[in-house]
């Protein structure tokens, strides 16, 4: 069995004639009535989410994924947002600040933003913008300038 048709285009027709006998078909329909079924379009805000992530000596990163792309703002230890030492997109992807090295990397269709502890011998974490640790490298201790053979006693 056949479903019925629906015209939901037309819902109503008035013809005219004019003088010289040809046909004119001028349609009258109400406002929004032409497609009265189908669903209306409208645009969505696009959301901004933002992580806050304790970085080194106190210091809190914001990692926000917005409309314009993933940024990271970083702000002094009192979390006073008129002190923000650095604000990091993939324009301009790294900073340095009192031996810590703030880098923003992009690994294929993923950013990634990492943290390197310059003071204490180049320690580093990972973190998606999610929050979440991926990854935590840290330098192991024979390898710092301390401990390299020969290089004792010297100034």
């Amino acid at each position: 069995m056949r479903a019925p048709r629906r015209n939901t285009l037309l819902r109503a027709a008035a013809v005219t004639v004019t003088v010289t006998g040809a046909a004119t078909i001028a349609l009258a329909l109400p406002a929004g009535a032409a497609f009265a079924d189908s669903p209306t379009v409208t645009k969505k805000k696009a959301a901004e989410s933002s992580v806050l992530v304790a970085v080194g000596e106190g210091r809190l990163a914001k990692l926000v994924d917005g409309p314009n792309g993933k940024r990271v703002e970083i702000s002094a230890p009192n979390g006073n947002r008129l002190v923000t030492l650095a604000v990091l997109d993939l324009r301009h992807p790294s900073a340095y600040d009192t031996g810590w090295t703030y880098r923003l990397v992009q690994d294929g269709r993923r950013v990634k933003f990492v943290v390197v502890d310059g003071k204490r011998g180049g320690d580093s974490w990972v973190y998606d913008f999610g929050g979440r640790l991926v990854g935590q490298y840290t330098v192991p201790k024979s390898a710092l300038p301390e401990n390299v053979p020969g290089k004792a006693g010297r100034a």
